[in-house]
């Protein structure tokens, strides 16, 4: 119980660092960023998106999800991502 309290504690927190971003990267290229928590993710949204978007996968190969811990530029990228595709239980 105590570690999906904690979890959940370090969600809101994501969240509302999030809410306080900034939009504005500076590039304006005219593509959509999206941000994949996981690798297969990404890689589906590239796929799919084509040309179209600018994909950033939060864990890349080789990174275990359930002991990943979000990195400031984690939270920079999600802050301004347009879109955001996440998979599993509090992922």
């Amino acid at each position: 119980m105590r570690r999906v309290v904690t979890l959940l504690s370090v969600l809101v927190l994501v969240w509302l660092l999030a809410a306080c971003g900034s939009q504005d990267t500076g590039e304006d290229d005219g593509k959509t960023r999206v941000v994949a928590t996981i690798g297969q993710l990404a890689d589906i949204a590239g796929i799919v998106g084509g040309e179209q978007v600018h994909v950033d996968g939060l864990m890349g190969a080789g990174i275990d999800p359930h002991l990943y811990v979000a990195s400031e530029g984690d939270v920079e990228l999600l802050q301004n991502a347009e879109i955001i595709f996440y998979n599993g239980l509090f992922l």
